[in-house]
């Protein structure tokens, strides 16, 4: 006799879905050759240097919007509960852990994107600029605007 509820094994707790495995597994080995080629890029010849880093680029790009599809399908479908058995040291760091991957997937792309096309350090800054007036609102792109002076 079957059961619509799934078997857990003993300590494991119950088992992801199909879609947040596949995209978990696919980002993992994408995050891996992006970072290699990211770490050879020194070493590779001057030939073939433009075509690894536009490949370099295109699978960062991709980890990117795959991490916003990720986040999309885990707001609509949340995680299975840990274990009961887990404690709640355990339960508090990887939660926070989770947020901390999740932070750098979403950024790291982010900063490679805006040092490809804007060469480094200018990108950097307007990519810093637009997270404290996005992320962190805290106005401080109020205070370099022209319009933000009170004592003309």
């Amino acid at each position: 006799m079957s059961s619509s509820v799934p078997e857990t094994d003993a300590g494991i707790g119950l088992p992801y879905d199909r879609v947040a495995i596949t995209l978990h597994w696919v980002m993992a080995a994408l995050i891996v050759v992006v970072g290699t080629l990211g770490l050879l890029h020194d070493s590779w010849p001057r030939s073939s240097q433009a075509f690894w880093i536009n490949v370099h680029a295109l699978i960062g790009l991709l980890v990117w919007v795959l991490i916003l599809v990720r986040l999309w399908w885990r707001l609509k479908h949340p995680p299975p509960a840990l274990p009961p058995e887990t404690g709640l040291l355990s339960r508090r760091l990887s939660y926070a852990a989770h947020l901390l991957l999740y932070l750098l997937v979403f950024v790291i792309p982010l900063v490679g994107i805006v040092t490809f096309v804007w060469h480094g350090l200018i990108g950097i800054h307007l990519l810093t600029a637009l997270w404290h007036q996005f992320v962190w609102h805290d106005r401080l792109l109020q205070r370099m605007w022209p319009a933000a002076r009170s004592d003309t």
